[in-house]
């Protein structure tokens, strides 16, 4: 039996929960933590000049956004099979 939150979901589809809970859910989040926690919490470990700083950002920022959409796709075929 399927509650009114999956019905929810399954209402809104798969594009809008791979980009609300994969995509700025869990790849926004995480980038923004390992940005604090790289520029912040270990100034100089790895980068130490401006550019580096901000290419390295860019970089990361893709790459987990991408995670993110890869995450959400699987979460979503997960969830569909309980459903």
């Amino acid at each position: 039996m399927t509650t009114s939150r999956e019905n929810k979901l399954r209402a809104r589809g798969k594009r809008w929960f791979v980009y609300r809970y994969g995509v700025w859910g869990w790849g926004l989040f995480t980038w923004i933590f390992f940005t604090l926690w790289i520029d912040f919490f270990q100034p100089g470990s790895l980068r130490t000049h401006t550019l580096q700083l901000i290419v390295g950002d860019l970089v990361s920022f893709v790459l987990f956004l991408g995670g993110g959409y890869v995450w959400g796709l699987l979460m979503w075929s997960w969830l569909r099979r309980r459903f």
